[in-house]
């Protein structure tokens, strides 16, 4: 598995309920219960996020230690595939929470088109 971890990396994170967006709730608390400081590392190129908790998860980002420069805050869903970084990149990673299956199927399906 240690192989896996290896090169250069973009991360896509769609962490707010898609849920939230229609019937939204103020308690971010869970963001720091995430250890995003692992994604603090010289072979993450890139992190991006978008959604309703976009900006939220950009200061738990920063709060992380992860530099400004390697943070993109798509504004819209739709936007993530133009925003994000291809080059030297060998992985992708979309993390993404349990109602956003479809989406992140549709953002793989963009990236391997712009590949």
């Amino acid at each position: 598995m240690q192989h896996l971890l290896h090169g250069q990396k973009v991360v896509i994170l769609i962490l707010a309920d898609l849920h939230d967006e229609v019937n939204t709730s103020e308690n971010i608390t869970w963001l720091y219960d995430i250890d995003f400081e692992f994604l603090n590392s010289d072979g993450v190129s890139q992190i991006v996020t978008a959604g309703i908790r976009a900006y939220d998860i950009y200061l738990r980002l920063l709060l992380a230690g992860i530099p400004k420069d390697k943070i993109t805050v798509s504004e819209e869903y739709s936007k993530i595939v133009e925003d994000t970084k291809l080059e030297n990149i060998e992985k992708i990673f979309i993390l993404h929470d349990l109602y956003a299956c479809e989406l992140a199927e549709d953002i793989k399906k963009g990236l391997v088109e712009k590949i």
